[in-house]
This record gives structure tokens, sequence and C-alpha cells, in this order.
């Protein structure tokens, strides 16, 4: 492992929890279990580096079971707290002003490909695994470095199907056409409401339309995957249609290449499927995701 490099990584943990203890300048103090976490093998037990990206507006919280998991099969292991989130202000308010909003995309692709950089210096096999919003930056990674050794995108936030799958394409290039007025406008819209709840072991910050709208476009730059992907959606998914998917599935070589398992609506399986807080049949997808990473083995359902 290098040394240097885990140790910048640790450094971006021990921020987080630091937050947790005082505010910063602007008087912003992190939620409890929203910091960043990293716990590395020692140097050079590592069987893989496994980068865990947690949903919009939830926190590394969500791979809490996930992440020991990988941890006690000797790898490394790497949850980062996505940009802005987690903030509750000095009234104890939660706030959502730092999550990138529409203009800022570069933001999410600088972020996205820099815990990569971290994640691929560590010296092992480099996995990405993502739920909704993280399901994008997981399908991102396996478009831009065919070298990782494995992408899991869980429900990317790609949009709906039929008509609803135009309403976030159709808000982007209202945004555009105004240069992002209509974007300040859709930021004064919750896109998330909590209880501010500093006790509640799975919290959620604040967000807005126009920042998960800008999140979406992560997803919407991705045409196709190179490097192995596994896929888990459910039927009728509001934010991770069917449609959208197949585009993505199709253009990268389909089935032969790479795995796409559909969880049937009736089945009672979340968009936040990850989390068994969440998701009572977590274990059966953690399971699936464990044997991808670790065998290299795809699953198929229609």
């Amino acid at each position: 492992m290098n040394a240097i490099s885990a140790a910048r990584v640790q450094a971006v943990a021990q921020r987080d929890r630091d937050l947790q203890k005082a505010p910063d300048a602007e008087g912003l103090l992190l939620r409890p279990h929203m910091e960043t976490v990293f716990e590395p093998q020692p140097p050079g037990a590592a069987r893989g580096t496994v980068v865990m990206y947690h949903g919009y507006t939830a926190g590394p919280w969500q791979y809490r079971e996930m992440a020991q998991r990988f941890h006690d099969a000797g790898y490394n292991v790497y949850v980062p707290r996505l940009p802005g989130h987690g903030y509750v202000d000095d009234a104890g308010m939660g706030s959502g002003a730092r999550i990138p909003a529409p203009g800022e995309g570069h933001e999410w692709e600088a972020f996205i490909e820099r815990t990569y950089q971290d994640a691929a210096s560590l010296g092992a096999p480099v996995y990405a695994i993502g739920l909704s919003g993280g399901g994008n930056a997981a399908l991102r990674l396996a478009q831009r470095h065919p070298e990782m050794a494995g992408a899991v995108a869980m429900a990317p936030y790609l949009g709906g199907d039929g008509a609803r799958g135009l309403l976030f394409p159709a808000l982007h290039a209202l945004d555009a056409i105004t240069l992002h007025e209509a974007g300040r406008v859709l930021n004064r819209i919750p896109w998330k409401q909590n209880d501010n709840d500093l006790t509640d072991a799975t919290p959620h910050t604040q967000g807005s339309l126009g920042q998960a709208m800008e999140m979406r476009q992560v997803g919407a730059r991705v045409d196709r995957v190179v490097a192995a992907t596994q896929i888990f959606t459910v039927d009728g998914d509001f934010l991770s249609g069917s449609k959208p998917v197949s585009k993505i599935f199709d253009r990268s070589g389909g089935a032969a290449r790479h795995g796409w398992y559909r969880f049937h609506a009736d089945e009672g399986v979340p968009h936040a499927m990850v989390s068994p807080q969440q998701n009572p049949h977590a274990p059966l997808l953690h399971d699936m995701i464990f044997e991808f990473v670790t065998q290299g083995r795809t699953f198929q359902r229609a």
C-alpha cells in the first residue's frame, strides 16, 4: 500500500470526524453517521480496494454492513461522503447549501475522479459500488476507467420510464437555456425533508430539486461502460427506469459482458436497496455483490 495515499485518505476521514465535534468557519457541523469511512488492510495485504458511493441526501452509513463484510474479507474499504452532504447549521437545521447546484457539475466530476484516484493509488484492484446518485458515479468510472476491476450500480439515478423519463432532461434543458436561472429557482424547491434528529442512526441531509437534477447529469453523461459492471434495479422505480438503464446496458455489450438483475415491483425492494435499515432484502443483494467482486460472477434477471 502507498503510505502517502493512505495517509491522504485517512486525513479526509479525520476532517469529517473533527467536523462532528466543532463547526467550521461558516458554522456548519457534520451530522453523526455522515462521516467518510476509510478502513485499510495492513500494507501489502489487501485483495482489492472497494470504494462505495452512497445515495443523494443519504450518507456513508448506508454501507455500514457491507463495508464491514468486505473489510473482513481482506479488502480496503473507502466510503467517501458525497460533496456537501451531511451538514447542519448553527441552529441545528439540516443544510444542503454546499451540494453542487445546477451549473456546478464539474464539482461532481472532480470528486468522482479524485476518490477513484485515491483508491487506485493504494495499489490494489479497484471496485466501485454506488447507490442511486452514487450508482451514477460508479457508472461514470466504469465508462472512464477500463482498467478498473469492476463496478456495481444499484438503482442508478437516470430517470424514469415513459413521460416521467422526460422530466429531468426537460428541466436541465430549461436551465441551460435560461443560463441557470431556472436552476436557481429549482434550488429553492426542497428535495428531502428530515426531522433533524441528531441521534438518528440513518440520517438524511437536506437537498433541493435543482441539486438532484445536477447529480442526475452525472449518469446522463454515460452512454456505455467498459469495465465489468453489475446493475441492480427495481421495476417501476421512478428514479431508475428500465429504459434508460437498458440503453447503457445494450450499448455496452449486454449480458455477454455485464450483469443486470431486476427486482420485481411486488418484491418490496425500495430504491434505497443497499441498507438493511431501509431494505429487509438487503442481505440477498449483499451476497450477489460480494460474489461479483470476489468471484467475477454476474447476475441476470429480466
